[in-house]
């Protein structure tokens, strides 16, 4: 039964709630990269399957914002708060969400750079029969893991606000758009 004036929840966006609610419910650290992971690789892959819908019928593909780390500093604590909520964002936090080799980075290169080798590894050490990737034992790739597990966190969310704009975090507005990601 839907409330009256809330937006209908999509069954696509109901799926990535799931994995996000699992993803924070889970004492695995392996686990949760896993579970946010797969929502950026879903909603990726949905985004294909749309674009190439949208072509097909003679439109044109949406276009995500925000979907850049920002690289000026005075930049980022705004970012942060259209996908947080407003807060005080101390600089060893911010650092820890945003690390500085991420800042200026679309998130496919960091994804791609970043994300999914550890991905590799994580899921066929654990899923994987073949050749071994990461013990769960492993407390160099762990660490690996809890430090990359803010910015996944964070990439998921804005991927989430993206494409379910009127499902998640509708009541965050988004940063002013600054000159440099204007042209973008």
């Amino acid at each position: 039964m839907d409330v009256e004036g809330e937006p209908k929840l999509e069954p696509e966006f109901l799926h990535y709630a799931g994995l996000y609610r699992e993803a924070l419910n889970t004492n695995s650290s392996a686990y949760r990269f896993l579970c946010l992971y797969k929502i950026i690789e879903g909603v990726r892959l949905r985004r294909n399957r749309l674009a190439k819908e949208a072509r097909a019928s003679g439109h044109k593909p949406q276009c995500f914002r925000f979907e850049d780390v920002p690289a000026e500093s005075e930049a980022l604590r705004p970012w942060l708060n259209a996908i947080y909520g407003p807060r005080d964002w101390p600089d060893l936090t911010v650092d820890q969400v945003l690390p500085p080799d991420v800042r200026g980075r679309r998130f496919g290169q960091i994804i791609e750079s970043k994300l999914t080798p550890l991905r590799n590894e994580v899921a066929h050490g654990i899923l994987d029969s073949g050749e071994s990737g990461m013990s769960i034992d492993d407390m160099l790739k762990l660490e690996r893991v809890n430090q990359l597990l803010p910015l996944t966190r964070t990439i998921a969310r804005r991927i989430l606000k993206n494409s379910f704009r009127d499902q998640f975090l509708s009541h965050l507005p988004d940063p002013p758009q600054t000159p440099s990601a204007a042209g973008q």
